[in-house]
């Protein structure tokens, strides 16, 4: 995948569908939501990073790493339902209340944020990205990707 940047970007539009088609073939359209493609997108670009440049290699890759997300967490809803597991609110030092929507919410928007970043990610900036998180979820934001995104802009910011 090397050339001009439109030449990439072609390639890595190529990957990202047919990684995303073979995924939608395996777990079907339900599990098509932007915060998937988000995640395959992230680590095609991670992937490319590391050096790989061979387009099925990449989709491969790509396809068996969300294929293994989308399966661990459908793993452990099974298993949640299974013990008869009920989330419950907690509270944080601050004294603010997160349902089970938002901690999935955090979980996904943290996960998101470590997989847009190059290794290796220190543990003051993934403590940063986790306060950052913590503080839009208090204002009630329950989009992981949105999450993320503030989450990385504020990381950006302070730079």
């Amino acid at each position: 995948m090397s050339g001009p940047p439109t030449r990439r970007c072609g390639a890595w539009a190529r990957v990202l569908d047919d990684a995303w088609e073979r995924m939608i073939e395996l777990h079907g359209p339900e599990e098509a939501t932007n915060a998937n493609r988000t995640r395959l997108a992230a680590r095609i670009v991670w992937l490319a990073q590391q050096g790989e440049r061979d387009e099925r290699t990449l989709s491969d890759a790509a396809a068996v790493y969300l294929c293994a997300l989308i399966a661990a967490g459908k793993l452990r809803r099974d298993t949640q339902e299974a013990v008869g597991f009920q989330a419950k609110p907690f509270r944080q030092d601050m004294g603010n209340v997160y349902d089970a929507q938002a901690l999935a919410a955090m979980e996904e928007g943290l996960a998101l944020c470590r997989e847009a970043l190059p290794d290796p990610v220190s543990s003051t900036v993934m403590s940063f990205l986790s306060r950052t998180i913590l503080d839009h979820a208090a204002q009630g934001e329950r989009n992981a990707v949105r999450l993320c995104s503030h989450a990385l802009d504020a990381l950006r910011s302070r730079r």
